[in-house]
């Protein structure tokens, strides 16, 4: 929740700003729209102490409509998605006893969402969000590999159910044609935990019989999507609300460009007795892509970014263990990219701008946890995350000519507790492959650089 309020204060800036919002004429987009759309979603998929990613396509249509004032758009939009994410967690010899499988599949989603956002030119600039329904299947399935006697042969289960969410996300939508739009968002989706009933069969000795349990599940996706929507009746242009004063230097258009820095933090390995805390350190570098709208001396944006990360970690520490002796345990944590999406809010002093950012931001990490005493156990396993968090920020950035401009800005990532899974082998007290599950709190703090190079404005 608390996550919720904190991205939720751009559309309330903008709410606020309404009545002063201004400039040329723009295209109206009030009025009701049908539309299609197409993407790419991953994330998390977790059964009850596991989680495995899951990732793939997705297409379908939406039904809305906005009502314009002034350059200020609202909106609310329903929509219908056939996914085909999938994610699964197979292993052969586990603990040398069973092979076995996990997976879950997300079959639909649905989604009532509010939208708000600023229009200029034949551009607007919006974020969403609201409730969702997904439909989704889960299997387990256990086939007995050790030795005799067997306390079953295999277990196969599956059950499906219907789970309600949350999604929240923006992007931005150009007119093309009079009665045509095209669009591409972002949108972050969290289904809640609930408790799912699977069931199938269990074999014994040749025997089949039913077997049915619960399964904990909860889902954290990503979706990347490009839409297209015909408006009816076709948008009249509308006059717009008397213009303020002007800043000197017009920031509005899209840019793109290129920052480095460096960034540090920390991951904590909450389920470890006593805690293990990682310091996280390193340089980043990559590109954004954004539009600022600018109203007198306010200044609206929407900013994506793609970083690749070097912000990690590799620690050991010397234990004694009961029943193990001496031990050494080592973790480490490996940003490899961060993705952000973001909007500013900003102020302009002619070629200076002042701005605050506030968004959502997903990582893709890879953990070790490998545990050796020597001659009595050598654990060693890895895995591959998505973190999802919210990003808190601040920078200025100065205009060098009208197209070239130059920026620093500090940002704050909290990803929040996330169940990680990793898998490996085992070797000595234990044999055969493991999977662990932990919980790790990750917070970053990032200081870029970069430079920006603006088309002309619509």
């Amino acid at each position: 929740m608390r996550r919720l309020l904190l991205v939720g204060f751009w559309p309330i800036a903008l709410a606020a700003a309404g009545p002063a919002l201004a400039g040329a004429p723009v295209v109206n987009w009030s009025g009701v729209y049908v539309g299609a759309h197409a993407g790419y979603g991953w994330g998390t998929m977790n059964h009850t102490d596991l989680g495995f990613m899951g990732d793939g396509a997705l297409a379908g249509g939406q039904l809305g409509i906005n009502r314009q004032i002034g350059n200020l758009v609202f909106g609310i939009e329903g929509e219908l998605s056939w996914a085909g994410l999938r994610g699964s967690l197979a292993m052969q010899n586990y603990f040398g006893v069973a092979d076995v499988d996990f997976s879950s599949r997300l079959d639909w989603l649905g989604a009532v969402v509010g939208r708000i956002g600023v229009a200029q030119g034949a551009s607007l600039v919006y974020l969403r969000g609201g409730p969702v329904w997904a439909g989704l299947d889960h299997g387990a399935r256990l086939v007995y590999t050790g030795p005799a006697p067997a306390p079953f042969d295999f277990i196969d289960r599956s059950g499906g159910a219907t789970q309600l969410g949350w999604t929240l996300g923006g992007g931005i939508e150009h007119a093309v044609a009079p009665n045509w739009s095209a669009r591409i968002e972002y949108a972050y989706v969290g289904l809640a935990e609930r408790t799912v009933a699977i069931a199938g069969t269990i074999s014994n000795a040749g025997v089949i019989a039913p077997s049915a349990t619960d399964l904990r599940v909860m889902q954290g996706l990503h979706l990347v999507k490009l839409g297209v929507n015909y408006h009816f009746g076709g948008p009249p242009t509308q006059p717009a609300i008397a213009p303020l004063p002007a800043a000197g230097f017009d920031w509005s258009g899209f840019y793109v460009g290129l920052h480095a820095g460096a960034g540090a933090g920390r991951a904590s390995w909450l389920d470890l007795d006593p805690r293990r805390h990682l310091d996280l350190a390193g340089g980043l570098a990559g590109g954004q892509a954004g539009l600022n709208l600018q109203v007198g001396r306010i200044v609206f944006g929407a900013e994506f970014e793609a970083t690749w990360s070097a912000i990690g970690r590799e620690a050991g520490y010397a234990a004694l263990e009961a029943g193990l002796g001496a031990t050494t345990l080592t973790l480490a944590t490996e940003p490899q990219w961060l993705g952000i999406a973001a909007g500013r809010l900003g102020v302009a002093h002619d070629r200076w701008l002042v701005f605050a950012k506030l968004g959502a931001a997903v990582g893709h990490q890879r953990h070790v946890r490998d545990q050796v005493a020597p001659g009595v156990l050598a654990l060693r396993t890895a895995g591959r995350h998505h973190p999802a968090g919210v990003l808190v920020g601040a920078g200025f950035e100065y205009a060098l000519t009208p197209a070239w401009s130059v920026k620093g800005e500090y940002g704050f990532v909290d990803f929040g507790r996330e169940s990680i899974t990793t898998t490996g082998s085992a070797d000595g007290l234990l044999n055969g492959n493991v999977i662990n599950d932990q919980t790790v709190r990750q917070q970053l703090h990032l200081g870029k650089i970069g430079i920006n190079y603006r088309f002309a404005p619509p």
